[in-house]
């Protein structure tokens, strides 16, 4: 579908109400609609929301972005919030390898012959263990506050979310990418996905509820779409 000179993807899903997502790098454009939704209906939503995707797009067009990764000496890379430049060193056969962090330096111990996919598997795992370490304590602090039990908690690469919550299976899934936002803003996305097991939807509610326990909320998602963009990085940016 076309408007207003945009292309814009619809995805029909299960879902009860319409989602429109404008996502980085390129700010493709997507619907998320019910299956019983009709075109006319889908695309009157788009139309209404034109200024607000002008104003997304523009923004991306605007934003800092990374490099292709390939894991080699003096890429840059971030961790809750800061850049720091990688440094390979090769290790030699039965010493282990891993990730460290060294003044402003990832010091990454990998054999000469690690692929550039297995090291990025190693940054990703090492990613993984520190948002772990993280969010269990955010969680915990949270969840004592809202009078909640604690949720299951994954974490994962995800293309269009920073969160999302399953209020049914008391399950929260959180997208690796957070570890490299400063860490106020992880704690927003925690707390933002904890509200919906209050309120399913972004409703008033929801964003008074969000207000209630973090007034400086609207700030920190703006600090979190605005920080610098991975190749691979979707975030969702929605109102």
């Amino acid at each position: 579908m076309k408007i207003g000179g945009i292309n814009v993807r619809i995805v029909r899903k299960g879902v009860k109400h319409l989602r429109l997502s404008v996502c980085p790098p390129s700010g493709e454009v997507v619907i998320t609609a019910p299956l019983a939704m009709d075109e006319d209906a889908v695309r009157l939503a788009a139309v209404q929301r034109l200024t607000w995707i002008h104003a997304r797009r523009r923004e991306f067009d605007d934003q800092e972005r990374q490099s292709l990764r390939t894991y080699e000496s003096g890429e840059t890379h971030y961790f809750l919030g800061r850049r720091y430049r990688l440094k390979v060193v090769h290790i030699r056969s039965g010493e282990p390898h891993g990730i460290e962090r060294k003044g402003k330096f990832f010091v990454m111990n990998v054999y000469a012959e690690t692929t550039p996919g297995n090291r990025e598997e190693l940054l990703h795992a090492w990613y993984r263990h520190q948002l772990r370490d993280m969010v269990t304590p955010l969680l915990d602090k949270w969840c004592k506050r809202l009078e909640l039990t604690v949720p299951v908690f994954t974490i994962r690469k995800m293309k269009t979310k920073w969160g999302s919550c399953a209020p049914d299976a008391h399950r929260i899934q959180l997208n690796m990418d957070l570890i490299k936002k400063p860490p106020l803003c992880i704690e927003y996305v925690v707390l933002h996905e904890l509200i919906h097991f209050f309120e399913a939807n972004h409703t008033p509610r929801f964003k008074a509820l969000l207000a209630a326990h973090m007034p400086m909320w609207e700030h920190l998602k703006d600090v979190l779409n605005q920080a610098p963009l991975g190749e691979e990085v979707w975030e969702e940016m929605t109102e």
